[in-house]
Formats: structure tokens, sequence, C-alpha cells
């Protein structure tokens, strides 16, 4: 088994093609404390992976979004909502009505886990589905009016919560946060656009 972990100030902060973290438990990296970067292994051994031009960069960014997003997932699991709800619901208010088979893709899980987690949302009535059940190919998801009032609450909750830090900040910060969003955004465009699912028409 091969993986990828990225470590800030001596903690492991991301791990790639590692399904379980727990894996690495009692595992000696061989790396000084107070040390960071990018590392890759197998089961006997491990090496840092040599800095690209750029990566200082990409590791930073990299680093605060993982946080960043870790803090506001708990806001969602302290809603009761699951992520894997949330983020589903998000994906059909965004792009509209998906193919069951396209949201399995997007959420990269198995065609019978997406198609439960479908069932269940269509239970709560927070999606609708249409189409040949016994083919994935053919359903088709749609957010309802209560779906979208629930991610909504979602959405309300993560926006008070960035309000409060955004408030604890100097106007510098803040400014400097505003000024980097526009960039932020055509970064997102680009990373989404080399992995894009067709949207229904």
């Amino acid at each position: 088994m091969v993986f990828a972990f990225t470590i800030t100030r001596g903690k492991i902060v991301e791990i790639e093609m590692q399904a379980d973290p727990e894996c690495l438990s009692g595992l000696d990296l061989a790396i000084p404390d107070g040390c960071g970067g990018r590392y890759i292994g197998g089961l006997c051994k491990i090496a840092r992976v040599p800095p690209t031009p750029g990566s200082r960069l990409s590791d930073k960014l990299g680093d605060a979004i993982s946080r960043l997003n870790s803090r506001l997932r708990r806001d969602i699991l302290e809603a009761g909502v699951s992520l894997a709800r949330a983020r589903t619901l998000a994906t059909l208010d965004r792009e509209g009505s998906r193919r069951l088979t396209d949201l399995a893709l997007a959420e990269q899980v198995a065609q019978p886990t997406m198609s439960a987690l479908i069932g269940r949302l269509e239970t709560d009535g927070l999606v609708s589905r249409s189409g040949e059940e016994a083919d994935g190919r053919t359903v088709v998801v749609s957010i309802t009016a209560a779906g979208r009032r629930c991610l909504g609450r979602l959405i309300e909750r993560r926006s008070e919560s960035l309000e409060r830090a955004l408030g604890d900040l100097e106007a510098d910060d803040r400014e400097a946060i505003g000024a980097a969003l526009p960039a932020l955004a055509r970064l997102l465009k680009k990373m989404e656009e080399r992995n894009a699912v067709p949207a229904l028409r």
C-alpha cells in the first residue's frame, strides 16, 4: 500500500490514497520535531518529496484550506447533518438535476452507496428522483424546496460562524481576504474544469 501525506508543524494534516488514518498509528516516521513538508511511502519506506517550484504557496494554501474546511465541517456536524448529505444537496442546488451515476462520481463513492444516500434524502423530502431505478444512468435526482431550505440553514450557520471569526480580525486582514476571493474563485474554476461532470440539459 502506498500513501502520501502532508505534515505541518509535526502533525499529519492531509493523507492521500489512505482510507484509514489510524493505519499510521505506531508507525515510526523518522521525522525531526517541528519539520514539515510532503512525504510519500509504503509499508517499509518513507521519504520526503522534494519541493517543486511554487510548492511553498501550494503547501500553505492547502494547509489553510484544510484547516478551515475542518472547522466548517464541524459546524455542519453540530447541526445534525452528515457531510455527505450537505455536499450532495449543495451539488444539486448549485449544478441542477444530476444523474445518480454522476453524483456517485462527483462524491467518489460507489453507485449503491449514493443510491442509499439519495433514498434517505428522498424519504426526508429533501430530493426527488425519476427514471428507471434499476439503471443508475437513467435515474435523475433533483433538490426539492425542502432540500433548499435545509441547505439554506446550513449556509446561514456557516456564514454566522465566519462572520464572528472575521469580526475578530483587523480591518487590513479582512480586506486582504476579500481581495483574494476573485483569485481563489479562478483557481477553483480551473480545478473544477479538469474533473468536470457534464450537467443535464
